[in-house]
């Protein structure tokens, strides 16, 4: 189901937001401010078509817009989102360091649950040319890019403007995204016992390989597993483990459980980490349970009897990590 004008209007009434923004909000509904590819600068358009929005989203990169409207699509936290929105005036320095006001348009609006946001997409090399080039404009803060003069258009509005990188986007979680949002089209029948089966059976252990999993279950389709992934009751590393590789993708229903798995061999991260790890070596379900509980009373009461003899015994084991 499409992001009606009535869940729109819904969406505006949670925050405290002022009429300019909210007139900026309703006028991104209504469609695009310009129509892509029309810049000074080189673009590859492209479209996707949008499962959350059930319409067509125009994009001008497919390393940074396009990853980026699939992250949207595919995050539950994401209500809605609305490609190229209304312009606003910026003051901005010149090569000269005159002020001049310059017409600017973002990439995206996002109806975020949290609020909205606008959005900025832009490649690496491209921002370390800008804060080089304009360094009244464009700074670095927190290790993040900021473009002030759009922060502060935004902010008169009382709106919140940033600036994602095509590096925040890893090719390994957009190929996962693609995955999981091919399979969200599909239905098919029949596989509510297989999930059933796929989710017992990782209730009762710490992690293991989808592929591992499939076996033990007796399946080769690896729908069902994966429609835990979707559904989110079970968790796999979306940046570093790729779902078409499901011999050395691991997976477990404890995200905590599953962090502290692949932690183990943190300092050799590859797209396939996860051969890397030997089943050998993952501990059993209730063990790596216990052992997330005492790291827990371990932050909280640093200097017990307990908390004590464990750092005693993570001293006389510099090899291995806490876990």
């Amino acid at each position: 189901m499409s992001f009606t004008q009535n869940d729109l209007e819904n969406y505006l009434s949670k925050f405290d937001l002022s009429a300019s923004a909210m007139t900026f909000i309703r006028q991104a509904s209504l469609g695009m401010s310009r129509a892509v590819g029309q810049t000074a600068f080189p673009s590859v358009v492209t479209e996707m078509q949008s499962q959350k929005m059930m319409s067509s989203v125009n994009l001008e990169s497919q390393t940074g817009e396009l990853a980026y409207a699939l992250h949207l699509d595919f995050d539950g936290g994401v209500d809605a989102f609305y490609e190229q929105p209304p312009p606003v005036d910026c003051l901005r320095t010149d090569q000269n360091g005159r002020a001049v006001l310059r017409t600017y348009r973002a990439d995206f609006l996002v109806l975020h649950a949290d609020g909205p946001l606008v959005v900025e997409v832009k490649q690496h090399k491209e921002i370390a040319k800008r804060i080089k080039k304009y360094p009244t404009d464009w700074i670095m803060c927190d290790d993040r890019p900021v473009d002030l003069p759009a922060k502060r258009a935004f902010a008169e509005m009382g709106l919140t403007h940033q600036i994602v990188v095509n590096t925040d986007l890893p090719q390994v979680r957009v190929s996962n995204i693609r995955t999981l949002l091919k399979l969200r089209l599909e239905t098919r029948r029949g596989e509510s016992d297989e999930m059933a089966l796929a989710a017992q059976s990782l209730s009762e252990r710490s992690a293991l390989t989808i592929a591992d999993l499939a076996t033990e279950i007796g399946i080769t389709d690896l729908t069902p597993i994966l429609q835990l992934v979707l559904e989110r009751k079970a968790f796999i590393d979306l940046d570093g483990q790729l779902l078409t590789q499901p011999e050395s993708c691991w997976i477990s229903d404890n995200q905590a459980v599953l962090e502290e798995v692949l932690g183990k061999r943190a300092d050799e991260r590859t797209v396939s980490r996860g051969a890397l790890i030997s089943v050998a070596i993952v501990p059993k379900r209730s063990a790596a349970e216990a052992t997330l509980k005492k790291l827990e009373k371990l932050e909280k009461e640093p200097s017990s009897r307990s908390a004590r003899r464990w750092r005693k015994e993570m001293r006389e084991r510099p090899d291995c990590t806490p876990f």
